[in-house]
């Protein structure tokens, strides 16, 4: 297992190459899976890659989007946060996709 001190060491002034090969050398990744049920696979320039769907009535899917939310604001003009504390039952219609 990865020493996690040393991901903290490179810091966000490491340069990329040297983060991604810290992060390709983390065995814990390699069993990560995205929350939800996959729906496809493809296969292109060597790699596999799978999309993956679930709703927001899951609590995994749900604490991963509220991670990325922040996102919204920097990445999408006018964008705001989806506003996860409605009715469970209201949950269930939004579908989120992984790739």
């Amino acid at each position: 297992m990865m020493d996690k001190s040393r991901l903290i060491d490179l810091g966000a002034f490491s340069p990329v190459a040297t983060y991604r090969k810290t992060l390709q050398g983390d065995k814990t990744m390699e069993d990560f899976k995205p929350p939800g049920t996959r729906i496809k696979t493809y296969k292109t320039k060597g790699k596999e890659f799978g999309i993956w769907t679930g709703t927001l009535a899951d609590p995994e899917i749900r604490l991963l989007l509220d991670r990325m939310q922040i996102f919204v604001s920097f990445f999408i003009e006018g964008g705001t946060p989806i506003k996860l504390d409605d009715q469970e039952w209201t949950l269930e219609r939004w579908s989120v996709y992984f790739l």
